[in-house]
């Protein structure tokens, strides 16, 4: 097949999964994933050479365009809602994945029971991916249930700026793994100022882009205009950040959240932007789904196994600590952390960033693909775990006794 009728393979075979898939209430993005896995499995010799490899490009844009929609949720009437407390929860169980991943993947290897080579530097990246939650399972899920109560508020908050976090986290640890895998001494001060210095000429880029699209858009206003201008502005933050070496996500996402607070009518772009990348996305998982290689799984079993184990433990405790840190009601502690376990589109990018940059942790991304999909199915479960327990769920879906004791 040549390079347009494999697109079209690819985009087909993702459509008519999801479709398959969705009566069995799998989500979208696992069936574009699994789409690309049987790709890979049944028609990899078709495909024209280098073809799977050309997704790396695919997947940084894509990335490009999600990190730009989180900046959407700075907005600050959300952030003054939200209050302290939101933020606060966010940056605490997301760090605190970040710490428990982190060790217990060092302890694990100091107990040979994982045989990572590079461990330290495996080990950021790890923790780095775990931090991240997908949101939308857990909208879906709020949705579908029609929830409502402070459960739901915290969660909202949570998944909201939960990314956020992790792609800053993300970036710290992509410059510490650079200094590690090079072969230098790890000294205190370039840990520090190396992490610093690349944040600050993100921030720097995405202003600027960020800037740059709110005059321009005082100019182009139509609704074809403003789609061709986010696509314009998001594609060049993209690749200056590239031009730079530094993180186009965390640029990215500056120039949503400025476009976003000084934009005069930024929801309909945003909508427009979101509706255009629909295709893009598909592309992104499928051919993501396509770079899994089954052969080192069993390899990596432990690994993944620990894995899931630690993200799981992270996020529930780490929850319940930032819950109680901030005095949050006691429903929000002991449930919130269960509907914070889905993972998807940020993870997924992470990886196919860390491959890029550092070949040598290319298998990295088939772990990673193979946890997401656990994430992905049992995530929504937790979610609806949390919400039941917390009878924050219309009342049509509780049972009568449940109903007698639901708070009004």
């Amino acid at each position: 097949m040549n390079t347009i009728l494999s697109i079209a393979v690819f985009v087909g075979l993702g459509m008519v999964l999801a479709r398959v898939l969705k009566r069995f209430g799998s989500p979208e993005v696992l069936s574009y994933i699994l789409g690309g896995l049987v790709i890979s499995v049944c028609l990899a010799r078709f495909l024209p050479k280098g073809f799977i490899s050309a997704g790396d490009t695919v997947g940084t844009v894509a990335l490009g365009f999600i990190a730009f929609e989180i900046g959407d949720t700075f907005r600050l009437k959300n952030v003054r809602e939200v209050g302290s407390k939101g933020l606060w929860l966010s940056v605490v169980q997301a760090v605190f994945t970040y710490a428990i991943v982190f060790a217990g993947f060092l302890l694990t290897e100091a107990l040979h029971i994982t045989h990572l080579p590079d461990a330290m530097p495996v080990a950021l990246f790890l923790a780095s991916t775990a931090a991240a939650t997908a949101p939308a399972p857990t909208f879906m899920v709020v949705q579908e249930y029609r929830a409502k109560g402070p459960l739901t508020n915290y969660l909202l908050m949570a998944v909201t700026f939960d990314d956020a976090v992790g792609i800053i986290l993300f970036d710290i640890s992509i410059v510490v793994m650079r200094i590690l895998l090079r072969g230098g001494t790890l000294r205190l001060s370039e840990v520090i100022l190396a992490p610093l210095k690349e944040i600050g000429l993100s921030l720097l880029i995405g202003a600027v882009t960020g800037l740059i699209m709110v005059t321009m858009s005082r100019w182009f206003r139509s609704k074809s205009e403003r789609l061709l201008l986010g696509i314009m502005v998001v594609l060049a933050t993209v690749g200056i950040s590239q031009a730079f070496g530094v993180s186009s996500l965390l640029a990215c996402m500056v120039t949503g959240a400025l476009f976003t607070n000084m934009a005069a009518e930024p929801t309909g772009t945003f909508a427009n932007i979101d509706t255009w990348t629909v295709p893009l996305l598909l592309m992104f998982f499928v051919f993501s789904g396509a770079d899994i290689n089954l052969a080192l799984l069993p390899k990596f079993v432990v690994v993944a196994l620990c894995y899931l184990a630690l993200r799981s433990f992270g996020k529930i405790f780490g929850s319940w600590a930032g819950a109680r840190m901030v005095r949050a009601p006691a429903d929000v502690q002991k449930y919130l952390g269960w509907a914070m376990l889905p993972q998807a589109g940020v993870a997924i990018g992470f990886a196919v960033i860390a491959r890029s940059m550092f070949p040598e942790l290319s298998y990295l991304s088939t772990i990673v693909l193979a946890i997401v999909i656990v994430f992905t199915m049992i995530g929504p479960i937790g979610a609806k775990y949390a919400l039941f327990g917390s009878k924050e769920v219309a009342p049509e879906f509780l049972k009568p006794s449940e109903k007698a004791t639901t708070p009004s």
